[in-house]
């Protein structure tokens, strides 16, 4: 069988095409991963998606949560709500963040007041 060289470029065509998909499939799920959650605005969608051992109802859940109640003052008041327990907490700890929790956050010694 004579393979043309028509054949030939269009065969490694297609592996650098499959090998490109691949690389682009690694990288999107590094910046899935790597993608922390500001769990005081994020919404149910990006729960359910972004962390593991959370559906929809949960994720649900935790923004009705911080609609009634107000932003949670830290990743750890998570665990009010309900079927969300430390290990679920601990396995997602590290993709969570709050812009509230750095603004409670002492960064160090406040103004001073002259009498």
């Amino acid at each position: 069988m004579i393979v043309t060289v028509q054949t030939r470029r269009l065969q490694t065509l297609e592996r650098v095409r499959a090998f490109l998909a691949g690389l682009l499939a690694l990288v999107s799920l590094a910046a899935v991963a790597g993608t922390r959650i500001d769990f005081n605005s994020a919404s149910a969608r990006e729960y359910a998606q972004g962390l593991d051992g959370v559906g929809e109802a949960r994720a649900q859940a935790t923004v009705e949560h911080r609609r009634a109640h107000g932003d949670f003052a830290s990743v750890g008041a998570l665990v009010e709500i309900d079927g969300i327990g430390e290990v679920t907490l601990g396995k997602n700890r590290e993709r969570l963040t709050a812009s509230s929790e750095q603004r409670l956050r002492p960064v160090g010694p406040g103004p001073r007041c002259s009498a």
